[in-house]
């Protein structure tokens, strides 16, 4: 079995800022769900549909434009925020468990919506 080879300062000062970008993007994820959930309460409280397929096609095309216009690939930042948003409505769901894993990357239908 090769020895591995010793880092050079620079990489490990990489990446310990890919550590600390990895971090926020974490603390960015929490945000949003936690908000992405009080939404949903409250379209709840309202009597609402929880999923509105429109909102979510809006905040996919506005995920889009910033991917292009940030050299993102869209196709990459897109199936992210269709995990987030997969994530949120199954957190959402009244009889979850609350340890067990969110679904990524499966089709969530909640109450109400068309699947």
């Amino acid at each position: 079995m090769a020895a591995a080879l010793p880092e050079s300062g620079s990489v490990r000062e990489l990446r310990a800022e890919l550590a600390r970008i990895d971090r926020a993007i974490v603390v960015l994820l929490a945000a949003r769900l936690t908000v992405a959930g009080r939404v949903i309460q409250v379209r709840q409280e309202l009597g609402e549909k929880v999923t509105l397929r429109t909102q979510e096609r809006l905040v996919l095309e506005r995920v889009r434009l910033w991917s292009q216009e940030l050299g993102v690939p869209p196709e990459v930042a897109v199936a992210m925020f269709r995990t987030l948003i997969d994530a949120g409505k199954d957190r959402s769901r009244p009889n979850r468990p609350l340890d067990r894993p969110v679904a990524v990357g499966a089709p969530a239908l909640a109450s109400g919506s068309a699947g």
